[in-house]
């Protein structure tokens, strides 16, 4: 996981520094462990609309009746450029088969740049664009990567903070599926 930004280091600070550090270590484990154990469930009414890399507006509603995978990332994100492979294989191979990703910059990165980025990438998902000052559309960004799994009904299912996998999101969406009572998407 790479954070957001570290704090500000301040001389008068250094005493508290190992506890303080002690502290958020033992409070983002919790974040992290409650975030891929434990089920969020966000409104059905949930919803955000952002522009794509070529300024339309596409809005989280406009895939509902299928597993949408949310993914938050940077170009400058280590763990984001390992997994973006995972996200192209598992957006190819779902295809049409009620399972979307969505990738979501999050960084202030101009649409040249990011186009190139996305090419070199061979990022054939959508790619949507915020700002951090901006993303809080299904919950907080405490790191990048941040992933959450939307049910077909518009739910959030799951989020995780770091590196995924293909397979961690396939697992996670029949597990998702089963409780619900829903069919698992199978890929072609």
């Amino acid at each position: 996981m790479t954070p957001i930004s570290p704090p500000p280091r301040s001389i008068s600070a250094r005493p508290f520094a190992g506890s303080l550090c002690r502290l958020i270590l033992a409070l983002s484990a919790s974040v992290m462990l409650g975030a891929c154990s434990s089920p969020h469930k966000a409104p059905k009414t949930l919803d955000f609309s952002l522009p794509d890399t070529g300024g339309k507006i596409r809005s989280l509603s406009d895939y509902r009746g299928n597993w949408v995978i949310v993914n938050y990332w940077a170009t400058w994100c280590a763990p984001c450029l390992a997994e973006i492979p995972q996200l192209v294989k598992l957006s190819k191979e779902y295809r049409g088969h009620k399972v979307v990703v969505l990738g979501i910059d999050y960084e202030a990165i101009g649409v040249k740049k990011l186009r190139a980025f996305m090419n070199k990438h061979h990022m054939s998902y959508p790619v949507l664009r915020t700002s951090p000052t901006d993303a809080q559309q299904l919950g907080p960004i405490l790191g990048l990567p941040t992933t959450y799994l939307v049910t077909p009904g518009g739910e959030v299912a799951s989020t995780q903070v770091g590196k995924i996998t293909r397979s961690g999101i396939e697992q996670l969406i029949e597990t998702e599926s089963l409780q619900r009572g829903l069919a698992a998407p199978q890929h072609g």
